[in-house]
């Protein structure tokens, strides 16, 4: 288990926090927020990369600050930019995380190779964007870790590459007592991947979330008249045809629109983006 509390990180005019978190095996969080939300710094801060400024963070009941082997032997963190040695080919690098990690499976590293099509006799330099962002998540995986923390992995990933990588997360989560914090910009993915949404924004966490609950519970319910009254779980009215209100407790909304005998024309799911919006204003 590994536990944030009332951690804050301070870059300049910028502060993220307070942030309260706690990261459970067997989970996928999602980690989502607009540009310069602090997603990142959280992450830097949570892998030590970053110290914090107040709080504390504690890897299995012991402070990060005093734990830092066992991070580095079963966290493994893939950036969202990462510019390795010009000079190097694939291989070196597969040589180079190989030391750090104690549960390093190279048969993961021939598999995924060989999947994304990457040579170890490769130069580094000349390898496009999309096959780094690929050597990048070879590296990560076969580090075999069981923390793992990707941050926008399949930025510039073409899309068949991509969807095998959101397949092998899926069954890499199947194999143990695992644990995967992601972050992207492609809500779609955290939606498919994600069991607890965390959202930040200006440096602030606004909430830890089921998401399967977040799905079930914003709706769009459109009426037949406008609304004139306040109704419970209601958080946003289209007062112009077509009149349709938003809820995030549907339920509730629903239960007290059959009380009052207003007809409902629709009822539809609101997508995660729309619902993230809707919490962050």
């Amino acid at each position: 288990m590994i536990k944030i509390e009332s951690m804050v990180k301070n870059i300049g005019s910028f502060e993220l926090g307070p942030i309260n978190l706690q990261f459970e095996a067997g989970y996928i969080y999602g980690l989502v927020g607009p540009n310069r939300s602090g997603k990142t710094t959280l992450i830097q801060t949570l892998t030590q990369h970053l110290k914090p400024n107040q709080g504390r963070i504690t890897w299995f009941g012991k402070q990060a600050a005093h734990n830092e082997q066992f991070i580095k032997q079963n966290v493994c963190y893939m950036p969202a930019e990462f510019d390795g040695p010009a000079n190097w080919k694939v291989g070196d690098f597969c040589q180079f995380a190989r030391m750090w990690y104690p549960n390093w499976n190279d048969a993961i590293v021939l598999k995924l190779l060989t999947q994304f099509e990457l040579k170890k006799e490769e130069k580094y330099a000349k390898l496009s964007t999309g096959a780094k962002k690929k050597l990048q998540f070879v590296l990560a995986m076969a580090s075999n870790c069981p923390f793992m923390i990707l941050d926008e992995p399949t930025n510039g990933i073409d899309f068949k590459s991509r969807k095998f990588m959101l397949d092998y997360l899926v069954e890499w989560m199947e194999q143990g007592e695992r644990t995967l914090l992601i972050t992207s910009h492609h809500i779609d993915e955290i939606q498919r991947l994600a069991d607890i949404i965390i959202l930040i924004h200006n440096g602030k966490q606004i909430g830890q979330y089921e998401k399967d609950q977040l799905i079930s519970n914003w709706k769009q319910i459109w009426l037949p008249t406008p609304v004139q009254t306040e109704i419970p779980g209601v958080v946003a009215m289209q007062n112009e045809a077509p009149y349709s209100v938003i809820t995030k407790q549907a339920n509730e909304t629903l239960a007290y629109l059959e009380k009052s005998q207003v007809d409902v024309i629709k009822v539809r799911s609101l997508d995660m983006e729309d619902v993230l919006a809707q919490l962050v204003g």
